[in-house]
């Protein structure tokens, strides 16, 4: 009477028992199937779910009974404890809310890239979940909010080691919760034991938050069809360290990588156009940077309390730079705070010019261990106070192509003892350009054929010290010994030298 009764409510509720003794939910009017829960009959007639009806390794086939296997319902294997790994169809489709909560043996889940969507909590309470694969495809896959908790993604809290994300992924809009939307729209946020993620295939944006607060995050490696990173989406990983960002990206995003405290050098591409704010502040462990001609604009703090950064590059090109404020409402410059050394100026920048005459924003301005600062020739002017209270500043480099000094320019650098200017017409210099410099002592190097004219212009005229200290040469010349450099010391091929200042045999040598 059992028998029948259950065959009776199969037929009436569209379910039947198929491969593998799973049950399934049929639709006849798509020929399509979804696995679903087992249920038993009660003593009183009625019928209920059976809580981890199912054990051992699941294979779930294409097809069963003539119809397409495409999803996972609602709840199928909630609770089943007893199932190591599940084998998903390349005709799946979509895995419902709850699927496969509490599968507390479950150690591997690959998605297929035929799976469209994943539903709220579909694997919440997988006790031994250590990898995680989002198989390559183009194919948009659409992730539900994590779970019932605001604070928590989809793989939030799970043991999770690995993940592998191969196509591009996208989270429902919802009501804005203030600050836990990020949490609650992230699958692998708070992952407390995430050690390495790969970005592959046909993935191009890395999801805003997705990997907040990852705190044993280590290495991320990244596929060449990435072209963002989202806000927040590495915000508070401290142990990660290594991070390659290939060419094709575009944007890095707010607070990207704020507190990624492990982080020595990032190479960044040159396709890249935005750093956004505070995107690698209190990155600590930072030592050099390195802009790329192609980023137009940094956003306000984006490197703030980068305390161990000593250089400082910004690649030769002839397009604008765009530098926030400083700190402190705009009184400090941008580089204000690290303790640079070197600084390179390859390209023209602009930034904010407030309070008195303007300098309260310079870029380097009171740099307190700056020692030296060269400039590339597309540079043509220094900005007003861009370099003031450089009180340990030695030497500067500037381009032939140097046109004029701001105000206040290398005001109160009292220890500058050596000046480059290869520029033919002495650049035009602002007030109180070099006040506080020793001009009895520092020592002016300019070309032999515009000596004369550095002694009786305005400024320049003022240094007791002006010497020949550059030779021009020809675009064919020829070194002797063949060991020439720029002046970031890197060694130079002679066949193919272009026009710029070099350094031969311990000499400043401008080719034109």
């Amino acid at each position: 009477m059992r028998k029948i009764l259950f065959t009776l409510l199969l037929a009436f509720t569209g379910l039947s028992a198929g491969a593998q003794d799973l049950e399934y939910a049929y639709d006849d009017a798509t020929m399509t199937a979804k696995v679903t829960y087992r249920m038993k009959q009660l003593g009183d007639g009625t019928w209920e779910r059976i809580k981890g009806g199912y054990h051992g390794d699941i294979v779930i086939p294409e097809k069963v009974s003539g119809y397409t296997v495409t999803g996972i319902g609602e709840l199928a294997f909630d609770q089943c404890d007893d199932i190591p790994s599940v084998q998903f169809p390349n005709t799946m489709k979509t895995i419902e809310e709850r699927a496969f909560c509490g599968c507390k043996v479950l150690k591997e889940v690959i998605i297929p890239a035929s799976v469209d969507t994943i539903y709220n909590n579909a694997f919440d309470g997988c006790e031994a979940l250590e990898r995680v694969v989002f198989e390559d495809g183009e194919n948009l896959l659409k992730l539900g909010v994590g779970s019932s908790s605001a604070e928590s993604g989809m793989f939030s809290f799970q043991p999770i080691k690995s993940v592998y994300i191969g196509r591009p992924y996208r989270y429902p809009k919802q009501k804005d919760w203030g600050w836990y939307i990020y949490y609650d729209l992230s699958a692998f946020g708070r992952c407390n034991t995430l050690e390495e993620v790969t970005i592959g295939g046909y993935a191009t944006e890395i999801q805003p938050c997705e990997f907040i607060l990852t705190p044993a995050l280590h290495t991320v490696n990244v596929n060449v069809s990435l072209n963002a990173v989202g806000d927040k989406a590495f915000h508070h990983c401290e142990k990660l360290q290594i991070i390659n960002l290939p060419e094709g990206v575009v944007t890095i995003g707010n607070r990207a990588f704020e507190f990624c405290k492990a982080i020595k050098n990032i190479d960044f591409p040159s396709t890249l156009q935005l750093i956004d704010e505070y995107a690698f502040a209190s990155c600590e462990s930072l030592e050099s940077l390195t802009i790329p001609a192609s980023v137009s604009s940094l956003g306000l703090a984006s490197f703030a309390a980068c305390t161990s950064v000593k250089e400082v590059t910004l690649e030769d090109g002839p397009n604008e730079l765009v530098l926030p404020y400083g700190s402190e409402g705009g009184s400090n410059g941008f580089f204000t705070n690290m303790p640079l050394e070197k600084a390179y100026i390859g390209r023209p920048y602009s930034h904010p010019e407030t309070g008195w005459a303007g300098y309260r924003t310079g870029a380097f301005t009171r740099c307190a261990k700056l020692k030296e600062v060269r400039f590339g020739n597309y540079v043509t002017k220094v900005l007003t106070g861009d370099f003031m209270e450089l009180h340990e500043l030695q030497t500067v480099d500037f381009p032939s192509s140097l046109e004029s000094i701001g105000d206040f320019g290398f005001t109160a650098c009292e220890k500058l003892n050596a000046i480059t200017c290869p520029a033919t017409t002495p650049p035009a210099c602002g007030n109180y350009v070099f006040s506080d410099t020793d001009k009895q002592t520092c020592k002016l190097y300019v070309l032999g054929e515009s000596i004369e004219s550095y002694k009786e212009a305005n400024v320049w005229k003022e240094f007791f010290n002006i010497e020949v200290g550059i030779h021009r040469l020809t675009t064919d010349a020829m070194f002797k010994d063949g060991n020439f450099y720029d002046l970031l010391g890197r060694k130079m091929n002679s066949q193919t030298i272009g026009k710029g200042l070099y350094i031969n045999n311990g000499k400043k040598m401008i080719v034109r």
